[in-house]
């Protein structure tokens, strides 16, 4: 069962951002850095993004639900270009399709609004540029970047 996803109102962003601790601690752990330096680093990261967020004009955050519990979640901007800030899912609901949901999600808002949907990965997260590319992504921006650019067009038309 895939669960429900449903927007996050801003006062309770603290389900969205539990999953993005677990998230990026993950990763960072499982590069085969020292436990206490990966905490560290994905303490920074956390405080970065929290504030690079509120940044953005009126970010959407979403969260996928299974028995009450945020097990995936995303933040996008709200602009005449959809940016997505960040994706991910809690390493306990990997390999579950719940990725794929979350951007199903994603794509439809951003088509029902024609709007243009944008993100930046880092180039050897292969899993989740084929996630993107089977979402409709396509590269854009510098090829000589350690991040790859890519944008999505609203199906039914351009902006």
């Amino acid at each position: 069962m895939q669960g429900e996803i449903d927007e996050v109102v801003r006062s309770d962003q603290a389900s969205v951002t539990s999953v993005f601790w677990a998230d990026r601690y993950h990763q960072l752990a499982t590069t085969g850095l020292d436990p206490a330096l990966s905490e560290q680093l994905a303490d920074v990261q956390l405080r970065g993004w929290t504030l690079m967020i509120e940044d953005v004009a009126r970010p959407e955050y979403l969260a996928l639900f299974h028995d009450g519990e945020p097990i995936a979640g995303a933040v996008i901007s709200r602009g005449r270009r959809r940016r997505i800030a960040w994706i991910g899912v809690h390493p306990d609901h990997r390999r579950r399709g719940h990725g794929r949901t979350m951007m199903r999600a994603i794509c439809a808002r951003a088509d029902g609004d024609e709007r243009v949907l944008e993100l930046q990965v880092d180039r050897t997260n292969l899993g989740a540029i084929a996630l993107y590319a089977d979402a409709g992504f396509e590269p854009s921006g510098p090829d000589d970047s350690t991040d790859h650019f890519l944008v999505r067009e609203p199906c039914g038309g351009t902006e």
